[in-house]
């Protein structure tokens, strides 16, 4: 599902974004989303949805490594990084 795309449309999100937990730059970038999600509720500016794909290791059957690697070649194609919406 793209939740983050779906949840941009609804009417009272004013923020909307997508992170990811698979390198220190995704890493970065997610904590920069999260940041400006809470700054945009603290100004009352509207709802705030920020996804995070990160890699849950008791599931995924793989090694740590590769689960990343997974992550951020496959998953990250599927569902784009970035903002989606933003009017704070």
């Amino acid at each position: 599902l793209h939740l983050t795309e779906l949840a941009s449309t609804f009417g009272g999100v004013t923020y909307a974004a997508r992170g990811a937990i698979t390198s220190p730059d995704d890493y970065e970038l997610t904590k920069g989303f999260i940041k400006a999600a809470i700054q945009n509720q603290m100004n009352g500016g509207g709802t705030s949805f920020v996804e995070v794909l990160c890699a849950c290791y008791a599931q995924a059957y793989e090694f740590p490594l590769d689960t990343l690697k997974w992550i951020h070649e496959e998953v990250v194609a599927e569902l784009p990084l970035g903002e989606f919406k933003k009017s704070c």
